[in-house]
């Protein structure tokens, strides 16, 4: 065997004459012996011609590292002379060395590293059938564990398996039977002691019966993760993934793909019964390193494990002690078993609770990782050593850009006629006037044309007026405001900090009744005041009144590549679905489009309820039969398509298409169909009209974590929040390799938001209070016009139930 040391090069030349077919077949795949780490894999081929591997091609660390050998193809490259060849104390002698045509994959990267075998292993997949059918994963589980330990050595040849919950149970090699039936017997934990008698009484009998189904063969990721396969083998993705899932499950709580555990980190009460528990976040990804292990941090809510007379009395917010039922002596020693994951929808205040639980300078996020890491100690996880996976516990280094920041340009809209309600009876009328004269100030040299004084002296009321309170003021602004041919522009609403469906019901009026403008401001910024607060709702005024805050100067001087060259608009889509518990709502799709060019800063939107969790948007293009029209054609892209002619006399002949909201499961899906309603809503408006389609993916939940290199480096960190720097007002970080797509194109950009995508997102959370206003969502509205209108009637959803249309909205 040839020790292979770092930057050694074989040198290589043509082989006169080929090596005879019939030889190929003698090829063998390396053993384990020969895999010994620093070893280079030798092929032998007749015991007399040593067939090697072209290195010529490896850059890396030698110590520690498995290299592993995927053969392309059999035909011969080039031979080591047939002289002697000396390396190290072996010497290496014979008619000639020829090389085939195969390469090393070095899987040694990432967020953690991570590396296996991924040629050499070709993973049986085995069916799981367990009788009688458990639905529950934590009994399966038990199960599969009770066979494992009783037969691991005696019928299972000794494998470790990783077992998914469900149907399917993975090896790192054969089990010595094709299929096999086994009879196991569990007891409750909390009867083992209680005697023979009661032992028996609670046992439950089952039989499982495993059966050789196929091999998961690793080969091809290890193909892609090289570049020479374009889709990604989710399946074996999904072996590794499960086999490091393993142990963590039986340690902690499972929650999708992260794990909780009142241990990994201090409870914090929500409130209601329900307090937090801290956990972190496992993904394996594919990488242009190879594979990555992502880990992050996360929370949730478990239900507080309470006795059930104080849990019932922290839900009742009273003492239920002095009421006790018929049963109360029995409920008083009843205890909430814990680890009860809460599933349904947070309150305003366990919400704001949860936040601050979660929220993390980047510094002592980055520690906990670390911490998370060490006390997972892969290293020494048996189901990682069984499928020869090892994990690089250091985090990965990447380059990054940083872009320059926007130039500042402010266009003033205009506010000549505005009221102000409040409906906080914490704040009196002088602190009211107050702000609301500071504000106009600001606005105004903000840029704006905003006048100082309000129509009306601002009205104080009750939340529960608050309909009464709009129509009524709204109607006595009209009344004057008519006659001299004007309307009402602004409505400043001051709302008490805690405010349930308030917020939404206030939008919801404004925007599907009145056709107001309205600008939401909590109790607790009225008396602080603050300047950077008022300047920030003085953006946000300016761009709901039709101004602008920002423009790119390679915008107004025609620079940014594929956009100022010709006409483009820029599209954002994203479905807002609802909350658990909610089943009787619809999602909502919401899709928004530039409406200038070359700045490409204004926004009109429309929204459109549809199928519950339906992820593609259903209205994007729509056709349907009129009696006197015949076939008619519309849909939201067809819409927004004609709204950028009519506001920039030009019709699109690019556009680009910001998707938010989309798995990874869902890319192919959702690219399909989106895509072909985008071009037949293009060739709705005129024959052949097929403008270029740039269709992007925003993902915003991928749990990667990025930190700066140098905590204290002002370059690179933002000092105020210690963030890598952010976007907006500052310049913005980019990271495009490494930890990237092995071949798709993409990146991480750390800004505050993609404006697109985000406008988007704000349009179909704001839909969202049209029907149910105690949903709630801290964003402004989308500047510019936004409509909703959807189909010629209600939606048919699975089931043959009606999806309630949304309201009308009135044109502001």
């Amino acid at each position: 065997m040839l020790p292979l040391a770092p930057g050694k090069v074989l040198k290589l030349r043509k082989l006169q004459e080929p090596l005879d077919r019939d030889r190929h077949s003698e090829l063998r795949e390396p053993n384990s012996m020969e895999m010994a780490i620093g070893y280079m894999p030798i092929l032998n081929i007749l015991n007399k011609v040593l067939v090697v591997v072209d290195v010529t091609r490896i850059q890396y660390h030698i110590n520690p590292l498995m290299i592993l050998l995927s053969i392309k193809h059999m035909g011969v490259m080039a031979v080591v002379g047939h002289a002697k060849e000396e390396h190290h104390d072996h010497t290496m002698t014979g008619v000639g060395v020829a090389v085939v045509d195969a390469e090393f994959l070095l899987l040694h990267q990432s967020s953690y590293s991570f590396s296996n075998l991924l040629s050499q292993i070709r993973v049986p997949l085995d069916r799981v059938s367990i009788i009688p059918d458990v639905p529950f994963r934590g009994v399966t589980r038990a199960v599969i564990g009770e066979l494992v330990t009783h037969y691991r050595q005696s019928h299972l040849g000794g494998r470790l398996p990783a077992y998914d919950g469900r149907k399917s149970l993975y090896t790192a090699g054969p089990l010595p039977f094709t299929t096999r039936t086994f009879e196991i017997i569990l007891q409750d934990e909390e009867d083992r002691l209680g005697g023979a008698q009661v032992a028996q009484r609670r046992e439950k009998h089952f039989k499982v019966v495993i059966k050789f189904a196929a091999r998961a063969d690793l080969h091809h990721l290890a193909m892609f993760l090289a570049g020479k396969l374009p889709d990604a083998p989710q399946e074996a993705i999904q072996v590794l993934d499960i086999v490091l899932r393993e142990l963590p499950t039986a340690r902690y709580s499972p929650v999708a793909r992260s794990f909780y555990s009142p241990n990994l980190g201090t409870r914090q009460q929500l409130g209601d019964g329900l307090e937090s528990w801290r956990g972190f976040y496992q993904s394996i990804r594919p990488t242009q390193m190879g594979l990555s292990l992502n880990i992050d941090m996360s929370s949730t809510a478990f239900i507080e494990p309470l006795p059930v007379i104080d849990f019932v009395a922290q839900l009742l917010n009273r003492n239920v002690a002095v009421r006790l039922l018929s049963d109360a002596d029995r409920v008083k020693v009843c205890k909430i078993v814990e680890g009860q994951r809460y599933s349904k929808r947070l309150n305003d205040k366990q919400i704001t609770a949860l936040l601050l639980v979660t929220c993390q300078r980047p510094q002592q996020r980055e520690l906990d990782i670390l911490q998370t890491v060490n006390l997972n100690a892969y290293h020494e996880d048996p189901y990682a050593q069984e499928f020869g996976i090892r994990i690089d516990e250091r985090l990965a280094s990447v380059e990054a850009r940083i872009l320059p920041p926007p130039r500042k340009m402010v266009n003033g809209g205009t506010v000549n006629d505005w009221i102000c309600i409040n409906f906080s009876r914490n704040v009196p009328d002088n602190a009211v006037r107050n702000f609301c004269r500071e504000l106009a100030d600001v606005c105004q040299t903000s840029g704006m044309d905003f006048s100082v004084d309000p129509l009306f002296p601002p009205l104080t009321t009750r939340p529960e007026n608050v309909e009464r309170a709009l129509r009524a003021r709204y109607q006595d602004a009209m009344n004057a405001l008519k006659p001299l041919g004007r309307q009402l522009d602004l409505l400043i609403v001051i709302l008490p900090d805690n405010n349930a469906s308030l917020y939404g019901n206030i939008k919801r009026i404004c925007e599907t009744d009145l056709g107001l403008i309205s600008q939401c401001c909590l109790a607790k910024h009225i008396y602080k005041r603050s300047p950077q607060y008022l300047a920030n709702v003085a953006l946000k005024i300016n761009v709901k009144v039709g101004g602008r805050n920002t423009v790119l100067v390679d915008a107004l001087s025609r620079r940014i590549p594929l956009v100022s060259d010709r006409p483009t608009i820029i599209f954002g889509a994203d479905v807002s679905h609802p909350h658990p518990g909610e089943d009787s709502s619809p999602s909502i799709a919401a899709v928004v489009a530039s409406q200038d060019w070359p700045e490409v800063t204004k926004y009109a939107g429309l929204v459109s309820a549809q199928t519950r969790r339906q992820e593609l948007i259903q209205d994007l293009f729509k056709a349907w039969q009129d009696p006197q029209r015949g076939t008619v054609t519309g849909g939201m892209v067809k819409e927004l398509l004609i709204s950028f002619r009519r506001s920039t006399g030009q019709k699109p002949q690019r556009i680009i298409f910001y998707r938010d909201g989309v798995s990874e499961g869902q890319f192919y899906q959702v690219l399909w169909y989106e895509l072909d309603a985008i071009r037949q809503a293009c060739a709705s408006l005129e024959p052949n009209y097929q403008p270029p389609v740039t269709f992007v993916v925003v993902q915003k939940r991928h749990h990667t974590r990025l930190f700066a290199n140098n905590h204290n480096n002002q370059r690179s960190v933002d000092g105020k929040s210690g963030n890598i720097l952010p976007g907006k007002l500052l310049p913005c970080t980019v990271v495009d390799s490494k930890i990237c797509h092995p071949t798709e194109f993409d990146f991480y950009l750390c800004s505050h938001a993609v404006p697109p995508a985000y406008y988007a997102h704000l349009a179909a959370f704001r839909a969202r209070f049209y029907m149910e206003p105690d949903a709630s969502d801290g964003g402004s509205v989308v500047s510019g016009v936004t409509t909703s209108r959807g189909p010629t009637g209600p939606r048919r959803a699975a089931g043959n139930v009606a999806v309630k249309p949304l309201p009308e909205l009135k044109e502001t």
